[in-house]
């Protein structure tokens, strides 16, 4: 049966599953639309790939792009403080043809090199790079020849998101090329975290489950403060990924360093993250306990559902790297999904199609990637409850929880971290007594009042960079 919707851009659950069952062309391909850039992507310029690769130590990184894209980067790197360490070389048409670009980029690296000495260079490039062939993998190998510094390759490249070798897997590898250890020493009872920009929180069972297997250190890119404890990833004698997007960069350390790998899967189900802790248990030889924490998320679980009965609620992009995966997961818990925004829907997707069919009959699916999604942020939908969305799409809506970037599940403390921001925000509504829990309402005000602030002093910091001169001949920012 098809549902009446209020908007172009939401179709039954039915309706979707009708079109996978059809196969291509849909009647709504996302694929071919010009890519909105939503939340998921890119935020005040918060984009990823011009944020992990600094979070090296003694690291720089050379962005060869064209003036609108580094609208976005040099912003976001403005923002985070890497003003000094991160450098704008701007490409002109006439350079693309005739390549005359490559022979800017090394003499940018030298005047880097000179200027600023640093152990790590990273080369940006962009979606032009990919029609081009540029291969900075060879010229990064070229230039560390030269001059003894590390050379790794990004690419901010949005046009590229949705196929099946996204920029995302392409720059995990780009971080951890950089690593150099012995592939031959012996390896220490460490364990390498690799697929997100922060590990899972301190207070995660994962720590605890491995130390009881013997594992004497965790490590994760970011909490490397010199360049000898990122060398240290290459002597630990396992590398678990945190998710699948993981994979690219596990190969590259199982190749160089003979370090093998597993990878887990981001799950809401108490039962698919007992088995990520199987599989991590193979790979050391030896059984985890993990049980007493699966039931103790089951009892949460059963403590907080009661709660949620009649509740409107809506599932986006940024909970997970699927949102119909996590909204299928979500229903299979008990929640009552009311519409899912994703960016795409793929093959991949039909097997939580069938579950929010069975399970959520009345769901929705908005389509997130497109352009028209602006004619509803316009006018957008009021939900009861509202996991992993831009705000553009629930303003409005009583309770809104966000998630950051390794808050997303491979272990069961980031379940409960879910539900006890949920029971949070329902005790805070039920002490104030008032429909609505305004008191969320006000806290999303704040956030627009910090977002705006934000961009004030982003646009005076712009002003002020305009205004100091510091464009060179290069056309290098610093």
């Amino acid at each position: 049966e098809t549902i009446e919707m209020s908007h172009p851009l939401c179709f039954s659950i039915h309706e979707i599953r009708e079109w996978l069952a059809a196969g291509p062309p849909y009647p709504l391909d996302p694929s071919r639309d010009l890519v909105y850039p939503s939340a998921g992507y890119v935020d005040s310029g918060n984009i990823k790939t011009t944020r992990d690769p600094l979070a090296l130590p003694d690291s720089m990184m050379l962005q060869i792009f064209p003036e609108a894209c580094s609208r976005h980067a040099t912003l976001g790197s403005i923002l985070r403080g890497y003003k000094n360490r991160t450098w704008l070389l701007k490409l002109q048409e006439a350079d693309l043809v005739t390549g005359k670009y490559i022979d800017q980029v090394e003499q940018a690296v030298k005047e880097m090199i000179q200027e600023r000495h640093p152990k790590i260079i990273f080369l940006c490039g962009t979606c032009i790079d990919q029609l081009l062939g540029t291969d900075y993998d060879s010229l990064g190998a070229k230039l560390e020849k030269r001059w003894g510094v590390r050379f790794g390759t990004a690419y901010m490249e949005p046009m590229m998101k949705d196929k099946k070798l996204p920029f995302k897997s392409k720059d995990l590898r780009a971080l951890h090329s950089v690593i150099r250890a012995d592939p031959d020493a012996p390896k220490k009872r460490w364990v390498n975290l690799i697929g997100r920009p922060l590990p899972p929180a301190k207070e995660s069972e994962l720590y605890q489950v491995l130390k009881q297997a013997g594992i004497e250190r965790v490590l994760h890119f970011s909490e490397a403060g010199t360049v000898e404890e990122l060398d240290d990833m290459g002597r630990a004698c396992l590398n678990i990924g945190l998710e699948k997007r993981a994979k690219m960069a596990c190969e590259l350390m199982e190749r160089k360093h003979h370090i093998p790998y597993v990878l887990l899967d981001n799950s809401f189900l108490p039962e698919e993250i007992h088995d990520n802790y199987i599989r991590i248990g193979q790979a050391l030889g030896c059984e985890l306990n993990d049980l007493e924490y699966g039931a103790e998320v089951k009892r949460e679980l059963s403590e907080l559902l009661p709660r949620l009965t009649g509740m409107k609620i809506a599932v986006g992009e940024t909970i997970q790297a699927r949102s119909l995966k996590a909204a299928a997961e979500l229903a299979e818990l008990g929640f009552q999904i009311d519409s899912v925004f994703t960016l795409t829907i793929q093959k991949e997707d039909i097997p939580f199609v069938e579950i929010l069919c069975s399970r959520c009959p009345q769901s929705r699916v908005y389509f997130s990637g497109s352009p028209e999604i602006l004619s509803y942020c316009a006018q957008p939908e009021t939900f009861d409850l509202v996991l992993g969305l831009s705000d553009h799409y629930y303003a409005g809506s009583p309770m809104a929880l966000s998630f950051s970037a390794n808050s997303q599940y491979c272990d069961y403390y980031s379940v409960l971290s879910l539900t006890h921001r949920i029971q949070t925000e329902l005790d805070r509504g039920k002490e104030n007594e008032v429909p609505g829990y305004p008191t969320d309402q006000h806290n999303r005000y704040d956030q627009k009042y910090l977002r705006e602030r934000l961009r004030a002093e982003a646009e005076q910091k712009a002003k002020d960079i305009g205004q100091s001169g510091c464009l060179k001949r290069w056309g290098v920012y610093r």
